[in-house]
Formats: structure tokens, C-alpha cells, sequence
């Protein structure tokens, strides 16, 4: 594993999300990509709508399938590396965040805020690929955002 991988597996472990488990892949994705909005320095990855909804990043499906191999319990490459401390602040402010929510709407009304979107046109966006969102809901998740410190005023 690289650098930029072992920062990925400390991240999600720092969120409470299993790196090794091959379940929950778009949740994990979702996390990493709310963790580098909020200034995480975990993997160096170009986010981008994909064509079927929800945010994307080349080479973020390859990162995982590298950490889910690479790691065993016999052998852990990350062991002894650490994030660095404002990484670390950042991800226990968010941790609460990630917990109890819907990572893939929070994931996607951020992105699509970022890109010029306004709360009322992401429901109707994110229908278009199968997300039944309603502007009360895209509402609720910028009001959270904006709590975590993901999004400005």
C-alpha cells in the first residue's frame, strides 16, 4: 500500500468504518469523500458526479480492492502511521455525523452545492438516478452540513 492508502484506512478507522470489510463500499466512498471536504488528507482523488448519481473518484474502487488485500490480520502495513493532527481533529468532529445519517445524500447535496446547485434543484437532480429525496430532506442534510462545519453559512 501507498502513502495516500494507509491515510484512506486510518480515516475510515477514525470514523468507525471498517477499511477491511468489502461490505458498505458506497458508504465508505461517501465517508472519504465528506473526510476530504472537511480537509482530510486521505487519498488523492479528483471527485466527480457520476453518470449514475452520487459522487465519484477515479481510482477509489482500485484503493479498496489494494487495502482489502493487502491488510490481514497477521500483517497490517498501517501499523504505526498516524493522521495528522488536524486531520484527526477534523474526522472526531464529523464522527457523530457519519454515524447517523444518510451518507450518500449528505455526500451528494454537498457535491452539488460545491458545483453551483441550489436545495431546490437537488431532489430533482438526484431522482433523475434513483434518489427519492425531498427538499426538506436536502435541507435537513445543508442544515448539517453547514453544523459540521462542512458547508459555509
Amino acid at each position: 500500500m501507498d502513502r495516500m492508502q494507509i491515510a484512506v484506512v486510518l480515516a475510515l478507522r477514525e470514523l468507525g468504518l471498517e477499511p477491511l470489510a468489502t461490505d458498505d463500499y458506497g458508504k465508505k466512498k461517501d465517508a472519504l469523500y465528506l473526510a476530504n471536504a472537511a480537509g482530510v488528507n486521505a487519498g488523492n482523488y479528483f471527485w466527480y458526479w457520476h453518470y449514475r448519481g452520487s459522487v465519484a473518484a477515479d481510482g477509489v474502487l482500485d484503493d479498496f480492492f489494494t487495502i482489502w488485500f493487502s491488510v490481514t490480520p497477521e500483517f497490517d502495513e498501517t501499523a504505526g502511521w498516524q493522521l495528522d493532527d488536524k486531520s484527526t481533529a477534523a474526522l472526531t468532529r464529523m464522527n457523530p455525523l457519519i454515524k447517523d445519517s444518510d451518507l450518500e445524500l449528505l455526500a451528494s447535496t454537498h457535491f452539488l452545492i460545491k458545483h453551483g446547485h441550489s436545495t431546490r434543484e437537488i431532489p430533482e437532480i438526484l431522482w433523475k438516478y434513483e434518489g427519492n429525496y425531498s427538499v426538506q430532506r436536502v435541507r435537513k442534510a445543508r442544515s448539517e452540513l453547514r453544523r459540521y462545519g462542512l458547508l459555509s453559512s
